[in-house]
């Protein structure tokens, strides 16, 4: 079994970018306060452009994925394809087939862009009920864990790899796929039975909509009920 946590030299850039972050500050705050004339100069204005351009992402980058992986252990057991995850004295578990969906956020190295961070990656695994779980590449490379559960992840190319939590809240809970059933439910109970076994036939119908149809047929036709699915 394979263990991965942030490691040493991470706090260390860590520690640098936060020097570099309050030495920028404190720049600007005594010029403003001793030399405030300098603040409408052309060259100090573009050198701080520049700064904030191609030091601030990368500032920003480090600490956000710290936060986000700081105290964070994960276990890899490559022979059962189980990957543990231990925070804050939480822990749990997962296997490749508990994986709803995965994003793997990183740079498109075949993109010629100047403005661009190949350093920073992470992935994003969807699991039920829209529970998350992000693994930035402070602890270890996307990769490996990929290839420990053996997932095929959907690859978001950006020039500066920020966390996104909103990706995958496409994924309903039980509790919005039932309200959507219902919702479809009322929708199609005056449809006739041909028109709702279409529904349930046509693969353009999301899950939630088949799921009323077959639901209003079983009330219809009790003897010649089609076999109801759960939501995948």
């Amino acid at each position: 079994m394979k263990t991965y946590k942030l490691r040493i030299h991470i706090a260390l850039i860590l520690i640098l970018c936060c020097l570099i972050s309050v030495g920028f500050v404190s720049f600007w705050i005594r010029i403003a306060i001793s030399r405030p004339e300098e603040l409408t100069d052309i060259g100090f204005i573009i050198a701080s452009v520049l700064f904030l351009i191609f030091v601030g992402p990368p500032i920003v980058l480090t600490i956000t994925y710290f936060i986000q992986d700081f105290r964070k252990e994960i276990s890899v057991d490559n022979t059962k394809g189980i990957l543990s995850v231990r925070k804050n004295n939480k822990s749990f578990e997962f296997r490749k087939q508990d994986v709803k969906e995965v994003y793997h956020v990183k740079v498109n190295k075949s993109n010629t862009s100047k403005f661009q961070f190949p350093m920073f990656e992470y992935l994003l695994f969807v699991f039920e009920e829209r529970q998350k779980l992000i693994v930035t590449n402070l602890i270890c490379k996307p990769g490996r864990l990929l290839n420990s559960l053996k997932l095929t992840p959907k690859v978001i190319h950006t020039n500066v790899p920020l966390i996104n939590k909103t990706m995958g809240n496409s994924f309903l809970t039980t509790q919005e796929f039932d309200a959507k059933v219902n919702e479809f439910y009322k929708r199609y109970k005056n449809k006739s039975d041909n028109e709702l076994l279409e529904i349930c036939k046509n693969k353009g119908y999301a899950e939630y909509a088949k799921k009323a149809a077959r639901q209003i047929l079983n009330e219809k036709n009790p003897q010649t009920r089609p076999a109801d699915k759960t939501p995948t």
